[in-house]
């Protein structure tokens, strides 16, 4: 079966209109949020994949050290996300970052930036194994459990959840959840 890769915009392939707020992916579609936080040397990255009732799937941290800056950790986020996503089975995603320049970067093949050559291609790789792939730009205020988990892998090993929901997010995800029923 082809697959479908869909990155939109107008012109620059991400998402026109920037989400405030979480949005619950269409049924079977999974909804995968990743996110970086830290400074300097040192990141944690974070993963959740939630389902159309915006129950978490799975979720997990990667702590990473490198003095490349926020672009670059935002990338290896994506990346780690992508790679995350398919070694546990999920084929139809929607992605969302709250990094517009590598969502930019990402849906228009660009290779320059803050982060190397081969993590943008490693990217486009990653989403063409998917059966069906799109990656949208979003707000911080959208991104909100994929921020706190990265923040919470700063100061915590890597972790992977598969099943239920970290503790340290738990107030995040109902949040969105009660939203989606509002």
């Amino acid at each position: 079966m082809q697959s479908q890769r869909q990155l939109r915009d107008e012109g620059s392939g991400v998402a026109a209109r920037v989400e405030q707020q979480w949005t619950a992916p269409p049924s079977p579609f999974v909804k995968i949020s990743v996110d970086a936080s830290g400074s300097g040397s040192s990141w944690g990255l974070a993963v959740v994949i939630r389902n159309h009732f915006g129950n978490v799937l799975a979720a997990a941290t990667m702590t990473l050290t490198a003095g490349f800056g926020a672009e670059y950790a935002e990338a290896c986020a994506l990346k780690f996300g992508l790679e995350f996503a398919l070694n546990h089975g999920f084929q139809s995603v929607l992605v969302e970052s709250d990094c517009k320049k590598v969502a930019n970067a990402v849906s228009n093949n660009l290779s320059h930036g803050s982060y190397p050559y081969y993590i943008m291609q490693d990217i486009m790789l990653l989403s063409c194994r998917f059966l069906s792939f799109s990656l949208t730009h979003i707000s911080r205020n959208a991104n909100m459990v994929a921020h706190h988990l990265s923040k919470f892998s700063l100061e915590n090993d890597n972790c992977v959840w598969v099943g239920f929901t970290p503790f340290c997010i738990q107030s995040f995800v109902l949040k969105d959840i009660m939203s989606l029923v509002v």
